[in-house]
């Protein structure tokens, strides 16, 4: 099995993939911090799953370049491109904001999603440091829409 995640937080991309790692095995696991090293890494290798971040920079920060603009809906400008694109990859995103541009609440974009009905799209889970409901969120559509 081959797992995108396309995060640009340091602690939240290290936290799912010790999580991965711990419960799959045989598994590579690729990370990607920006929309447009996402959208390429997508573009040419083929995935089982992709872990999606909502709000990402625009390209990867690095001490020379700040990451461009940044995207508070560049998980789902990428669920578009991969519709658009006929790319097949089941998608859950993975956000530790409640609350997006617009005062849209993570409900209101959870249904803005499902109602676009963006193939590849499984489910939102909100992460959030101080407690593991997101790991049981995880492992429970994990089990039931990869077949781990």
């Amino acid at each position: 099995m081959r797992i995108l995640v396309i995060e640009d937080d340091q602690q939240k991309s290290e936290q799912l993939i010790g999580f991965l790692e711990e419960h799959l095995n045989n598994t590579i696991i690729e990370l990607e911090s920006s929309y447009t090293n996402g959208l390429r890494a997508l573009a040419i290798k083929d995935y089982n799953l992709l872990l999606l971040d909502m709000s990402l920079p625009t390209f990867k920060i690095t001490v020379e370049q700040s990451g461009g603009k940044p995207m508070s809906f560049a998980g789902e400008e990428i669920l578009r491109q991969l519709s658009r694109r006929n790319i097949k990859v089941p998608t859950i995103v993975i956000t530790q904001y409640d609350r997006f541009e617009r005062d849209l609440s993570l409900k209101e974009l959870r249904k803005s999603i499902a109602d676009k009905s963006y193939s590849n799209y499984i489910d939102t889970i909100y992460y959030n440091t101080t407690n593991d409901s997101w790991k049981i969120e995880l492992m429970n559509l994990l089990k039931e829409h990869i077949g781990i």
